[in-house]
């Protein structure tokens, strides 16, 4: 049940994370606001992450045959996919943004660009944490 929350909680704050940024390019002027709100919803997604990873980690020591099923190795791809885009966005995106933020109405030639890499970002993270949503359902009801 705690691996569940986990997965609420994360991929909660990933597709909250999406809406408010989709939501700032019809209202380019919320920029200061969500530059101020990433790195909140950052950090509930990294603790929606180590919740499933610890509890995914217990899960598997009870199951190590899993381990030899083929959904179960796309899983774990998929997750170090997930991971370390989070980490490019966190080490990458979110500071930049925020550095951009006061200029983002202007939609500066840095801006564009920002938002092309960000974008991209974004799309693999949500893609890869709803994949993973699936994948779990899938391996547990299997």
């Amino acid at each position: 049940m705690l691996h569940v929350f986990g997965a609420i909680t994360a991929i909660g704050a990933v597709l909250m994370t999406d809406a408010v940024n989709g939501y700032m390019h019809l209202k380019p002027s919320n920029a200061k606001y969500n530059a101020m709100m990433a790195p909140i919803f950052s950090l509930i997604i990294w603790v929606g992450f180590l919740i499933l990873s610890i509890t995914g980690l217990l899960m598997f020591l009870m199951h190590p045959n899993l381990a030899l099923e083929r959904s179960f190795q796309v899983k774990m791809f998929i997750v170090v996919i997930v991971f370390l885009n989070g980490v490019f966005l966190n080490i990458w995106v979110t500071p930049k943004f925020q550095e951009l933020a006061p200029e983002w109405e202007n939609r500066t030639e840095k801006v564009k660009t920002f938002e092309k890499v960000a974008g991209l970002a974004a799309v693999v993270s949500v893609i890869g944490w709803i994949s993973l949503f699936f994948l779990g359902y899938l391996i547990a009801n299997a």
